[in-house]
């Protein structure tokens, strides 16, 4: 008799479990699949694509506001259905597959002139405006420069960027100015307009970059994934950042420095020098 009692006690007690067994996937259905640590450089968009999601979907489930900001080191939920491309992200890179990035430059730069700075133009350079610090460094101390870029036409002035290193140049954006410097490796420049408004993609669609490797966005990324550039300037080394910046213009071209890589002179010919 006791026997048949306990046997009936440890039947209750396991159909009195079974129910909560039973909807425990059910309620998993609706939580966290996969729980990712945010890295430098990582968007929402690259990682809802690695996870064959949405952004609208990990932002609703994170409760993020600004899609076009997540903290370093912030734990994100990533709910739903999901395949990741693999447990390590991408393949590793082919060894030298792509060229290290250049160091940057020290800024200010020291004087290198032998007499001191600044010395006095050489005859026949009389300007109205002179440029002075770093600006002046470079064009007091080499002739070359002073001769190719001529008089100043107004003094140096700083603006709002972000800058972004390529596998094949440099790139800088005068924010509120629309205006983007294209330095080519090969030491040819161009300028072009930016043209990003709110609501364009703030990324290329449909883009991925290899391991280590960064897809532009905003202006930037407008402007390469709409032109020729892809292709020129090949994939970024970094997300963009936003850098201390001036420029100043001269007769034969201008003269532009950022906090990250120092000062480069960017000639009318379309050549720079740094």
């Amino acid at each position: 008799m006791k026997k048949a009692v306990l046997f009936g006690l440890m039947l209750a007690l396991v159909v009195s479990i079974l129910p909560l067994a039973a909807f425990t996937p059910k309620a998993e259905a609706g939580s966290c699949k996969a729980v990712y640590v945010v890295r430098r450089g990582d968007t929402l968009v690259l990682i809802a694509r690695r996870y064959h999601t949405t952004v609208g979907v990990i932002a609703n489930a994170n409760h993020i506001k600004n899609r076009n900001h997540i903290v370093v080191g912030k734990r994100l939920c990533i709910p739903g259905n999901w395949t990741p491309d693999d447990d390590n992200d991408w393949p590793p890179p082919p060894p030298g597959h792509w060229p290290p990035p250049p160091p940057p430059h020290p800024w200010p730069l020291p004087c290198q002139h032998p007499s001191g700075c600044y010395p006095p133009p050489q005859p026949g350079l009389n300007c109205s405006i002179t440029p002075v610090q770093g600006f002046g460094n470079v064009w007091y101390g080499n002739s070359t420069v002073r001769n190719r870029l001529g008089c100043p036409t107004a003094v140096e002035q700083g603006f709002t960027a972000v800058d972004e290193p390529f596998c094949n140049g440099y790139v800088v954006e005068d924010v509120n100015g629309k205006v983007i410097y294209v330095l080519f490796n090969n030491h040819r420049w161009e300028q072009r307009p930016a043209t990003w408004t709110q609501g364009d993609p703030v990324t290329v669609p449909g883009t991925m970059p290899p391991y280590g490797f960064y897809v532009p966005q905003y202006s930037i990324g407008k402007m390469w994934g709409e032109s020729d550039l892809m292709q020129r300037l090949s994939w970024a080394f970094t997300p963009q950042r936003s850098v201390s910046a001036t420029r100043q213009p001269f007769d034969g071209g201008m003269m532009l420095w950022t906090s990250v890589n120092g000062v480069y002179v960017l000639y009318n010919d379309g050549t720079w020098s740094r």
